[in-house]
């Protein structure tokens, strides 16, 4: 179901804090299931702070300004071009300041198992991966992802459903957010560090260490930064830092930083609404000529050029 503003905080406390065990919607209609109900709240923000909700697996996104999850002792900051991600069972706050626009997705379990269970089967996943187990739920470090490929594509065509259908068409509805959830997922995995220490302990604990050095540059992306501060966010020393992300990812803190800002630069410049100046200070370049230079190095062209390139082709 997609709701348009959030449910009263005392209400979905009580609620989400049984698993939705009196099967009731905010609306007082019953429930199919004693079980959180898929749920999307696409709300636009006064300033708001979401607090003490024990979640299902749920998806966070901000459509228009930033904002916050707090979940397992983590603090993930939302962009508009990263997504936060939190666990089932796990309390969050959400906290939102004035002007955003959140599109946020709430998976309830028999959604989850179905996806699972729909992964755990296709070739690519019988025999590696978290899906090989068959598990009906889903656990993964509370994290942020940066929000491209399938995952991108997934999410803007339930925003595109729902702009034109809202709840109209539950059947529809529940193919999307099945879509959307197995493109999560999928990233989620594809984007675990792959460290090769034998010690089960010592990777799961490296593993989530590079995973705070994620969320710090994902949240930063559009700042510049130390190698120093980086290295506190993920509590390693940074030159320890710097061996184990190279190895887990295959490129250096900064390569991975600026093969982001290219990637949301191309998208950007293709889209006509934007102004050239515009994206470069969206990047965090602080004048035209600095943004022009980093386009050029990663594209061989300016933005104009790319822009009027790409835009023929369109017409063409």
């Amino acid at each position: 179901m997609l709701l348009q503003q959030f449910p009263d905080l005392t209400w979905i406390r009580t609620h989400s804090k049984t698993g939705f065990a009196q099967a009731l919607s905010p609306q007082g209609k019953p429930l199919p299931k004693k079980e959180w109900p898929n749920v999307s709240l696409w709300v636009d923000s006064a300033p708001t702070e979401r607090t003490k909700i024990t979640g299902t697996l749920s998806l966070f996104i901000n459509l228009k300004g930033s904002g916050w999850v707090q979940t397992e002792g983590r603090d993930l900051q939302v962009q508009q071009q990263s997504v936060a991600l939190s666990n089932l069972g796990a309390e969050y706050n959400l906290i939102l300041p004035k002007g955003a626009e959140t599109l946020n997705f709430h998976f309830g379990p028999s959604l989850v198992k179905s996806v699972i269970q729909g992964l755990s089967n296709s070739d690519k996943k019988l025999l590696d991966g978290p899906f090989a187990t068959r598990s009906s739920s889903y656990h993964t470090y509370p994290r942020t992802l940066w929000m491209q490929g399938q995952l991108q594509e997934s999410i803007r065509h339930i925003q595109r459903y729902y702009a034109h259908f809202g709840n109209s068409n539950p059947e529809r509805e529940e193919e999307l957010l099945h879509s959307l959830l197995s493109s999560l997922l999928q990233t989620d995995w594809d984007s675990q560090p792959v460290l090769q220490n034998n010690n089960l302990a010592t990777r799961q604990e490296m593993g989530k260490r590079l995973i705070w050095a994620l969320d710090f540059i994902h949240g930063h992306s559009n700042r510049n930064f130390t190698l120093d501060q980086l290295a506190q966010a993920a509590c390693l020393s940074k030159f320890h830092l710097l061996r184990c992300f190279q190895r887990a990812f295959g490129l250096t803190p900064f390569q991975y930083t600026a093969k982001l800002k290219a990637d949301r630069a191309e998208q950007l410049v293709q889209d006509p609404l934007w102004e050239i100046q515009e994206i470069g200070a969206q990047l965090g370049f602080s004048e035209p000529a600095a943004f022009s230079r980093f386009f050029k190095s990663h594209f061989g062209t300016t933005p104009s050029a790319y822009r009027k390139s790409n835009l023929g082709q369109v017409r063409s």
